[in-house]
């Protein structure tokens, strides 16, 4: 159903875009055309919003459609009005869709997975490619959901330029990291799984644990700072303290460290450095250094000594003497 003629009048309205506006209109269609828009820019406008998300941004956004309807109701004969309220309704609807269904589980693993990679990258960025193979998905894919992403104000994304998160995309990430490494402690410290299985079951978790369970589980287990791998746990607020470490491999002959973090979550690795007696917390001894075999030669407390790969010792993190003192 079109609108019918109208009359042409000043509208008062606030756009979520500039914050204000007065605009005079030679003919009541365009005024028709312009409550659609104003719908759609309060809708979006409250979703889209970078300090809310979810169901407070679909309240918002209902709230905001609903006050529209309502100054329309006194300016248009019924026929008018409910054209507009049926375009208002419409986009109510797709408000409510995208505010209640932006941070999905989908998104949760892409702003994850980009979080760690930008920390790995010196400039901070990460590259759709890497991207893509980290997710398990096409290039295509991890495209299509980068423009979501960006569209959404989570990350930013620059032609011929890498991907960063946004702050509000590095919130979500610290959320979902916090998440995930909670259920670690707790499968690990409570129900006494194997530290090499827990990193699959808390991919799995962490999307369905709410923030009331999270905080009392948080709470049950003392609120601890890392979890089983050394790994650090984000505070409620989001903050993050990482102790101070370098890897394994920059370490000098007869240097004694201390492990505090595993970095790599593959399920065999874990289980060789736990039966090298290589877990955080372990104090070594780094008895020799190959230059020419890119190897070193290390002892866990009064364990045989054990060979590692650069490689390897780049995966373990660990705090000198001097780091501890600090």
């Amino acid at each position: 159903m079109s609108p019918g003629p109208l009359k042409a009048m000043s509208l008062r309205q606030r756009d979520p875009c500039t914050g204000t506006g007065t605009v005079a209109y030679a003919s009541g269609n365009e005024c028709a055309l312009l409550f659609v828009r104003q719908a759609e820019l309060l809708c979006w406008g409250v979703v889209m919003n970078e300090n809310k998300l979810g169901r407070n941004a679909s309240r918002e956004a209902n709230a905001s459609a609903d006050a529209l309807g309502m100054s329309l109701s006194n300016k248009f004969d019924s026929s008018n009005f409910k054209w507009i309220c049926a375009q208002t309704l419409c986009l109510k609807r797709i408000a409510r869709y995208h505010a209640g269904a932006m941070v999905t589980e989908t998104v949760e693993n892409y702003i994850k997975a980009l979080y760690a990679l930008c920390r790995e990258s010196p400039s901070g960025e990460a590259g759709v490619v890497r991207l893509a193979q980290e997710v398990g998905v096409t290039k295509g894919t991890a495209t299509s959901m980068i423009k979501r992403l960006s569209l959404a104000r989570l990350v930013k994304a620059e032609p011929y330029s890498g991907i960063a998160l946004t702050a509000k995309g590095n919130k979500i990430a610290l959320d979902v990291l916090r998440r995930h490494r909670v259920i670690e402690t707790f499968l690990v410290s409570t129900l006494k799984l194997d530290w090499a299985d827990v990193h699959d079951e808390a991919e799995r978790l962490e999307h369905a644990l709410s923030p009331r369970i999270l905080d009392r589980l948080d709470q049950f287990l003392g609120r601890p700072s890392t979890d089983p791998h050394g790994d650090p746990i984000p505070d409620a607020a989001g903050n993050v303290s990482e102790a101070r470490s370098k890897p394994l491999a920059k370490c000098r002959a007869r240097e004694r460290v201390c492990i505090v973090r595993i970095t790599d979550q593959n399920r065999a690795f874990l289980k060789f450095v736990a039966e090298s007696g290589l877990k955080p917390g372990a104090s070594l001894l780094v008895q020799n250094v190959s230059t020419q075999a890119d190897s070193m030669t290390v002892r866990a407390g009064r364990g045989k000594p054990i060979t590692l790969s650069q490689i390897v010792a780049y995966k373990i993190l660990v705090r000198t003497q001097a780091q501890q003192n600090r």
